[in-house]
């Protein structure tokens, strides 16, 4: 059973400070990416990051950066994008199975 990320505030997002990948709750694999910083004394470079599963494989989506793309932003990109991951997942399966379909049928149709 996979882990539920506690819904972040958008202030909670603003105090992480620690490099890493930060779990931000509200949509399944969204996360807040922050980066040590080039220099010393540059500010930590933090992007939003989905992580979705496409064809049995997990995905990495950027969303955008941090300051840009705020948290409710993030979620309702993820949300979207996690719909039409869903749906382009059904149909590859769908269309995978057609084929194989067409290629039953036109064995059986050289048989007779």
């Amino acid at each position: 059973m996979p882990k539920i990320a506690k819904e972040l505030s958008a202030l909670e997002v603003k105090r992480l400070n620690t490099p890493g990948w930060h779990a931000v709750g509200g949509v399944a694999g969204l996360l807040l990416q922050i980066r040590p910083p080039a220099k010393p004394t540059a500010a930590m470079p933090r992007s939003w990051l989905l992580r979705i599963r496409i064809g049995g494989q997990r995905q990495p989506v950027g969303l955008g950066s941090y300051p840009q793309v705020s948290l409710a932003e993030a979620r309702d990109q993820a949300k979207k994008a996690v719909g039409r991951s869903q749906i382009r997942c059904k149909f590859s399966c769908e269309k995978t199975c057609a084929a194989e379909r067409n290629d039953c049928y036109g064995k059986q149709k050289q048989d007779i």
